[in-house]
């Protein structure tokens, strides 16, 4: 019985090659980043429009974590995950905006937001160098180029958040 196989032994050896296939391709799944957490409720605005905000927000997020992912895994998907991070980006800084101007009872909402998108996480040039249109239609012009690099992904968050809040009158839209 000792050269004979067993259904133990078969069922070791599936196992074996299982682990061996699954094991090959564990980083590129655990390279997909954290899961993105659902807001908080608040009992505030469980009835309220902005908390459909936070779940927009919310899917936003996670469409634009897979997408990223797919960029810096294997070079695709860039134009989607750079208008993704404008749409997170431009949702969470009208979020942020509209809780400065109300109760305290929203700090749960502002800490997720800092999860979704970490304020003051990267930093910001503003071109104090450079005349602010020419900032603004510099920082489209990347917008309108194809990210396929993590480098590329780094210009794009840099224009988004030049566009985005950083440069006086500047909204989401696209320049004329």
């Amino acid at each position: 019985m000792d050269g004979m196989l067993t259904r133990r032994r078969v069922t070791c050896g599936m196992a074996g090659i299982a682990a061996a296939c699954v094991s090959g391709g564990l980083p590129a799944i655990l390279s997909i980043g954290p899961r993105v957490p659902l807001p908080p409720a608040s009992p505030y605005l469980d009835d309220h429009y902005i908390m459909e905000e936070f779940h927009a927000l919310y899917r936003t997020a996670r469409d634009e974590r897979d997408a990223f992912h797919a960029l810096a895994t294997y070079g695709d998907r860039g134009m989607e995950w750079s208008r993704l991070y404008l749409i997170k980006l431009d949702a969470v800084t009208a979020l942020r905006d509209w809780l400065d101007r109300n109760a305290p009872w929203e700090h749960a909402l502002k800490s997720w937001l800092d999860v979704i998108h970490p304020d003051g996480s990267e930093q910001w040039t503003r071109a104090h160098d450079v005349d602010g249109r020419e900032a603004y239609d510099a920082a489209w012009a990347i917008l309108d180029t194809e990210p396929r690099t993590m480098a590329d992904a780094a210009r794009h968050r840099r224009a988004a958040g030049l566009i985005i809040g950083k440069m006086p009158g500047a909204g989401s839209g696209h320049h004329a």
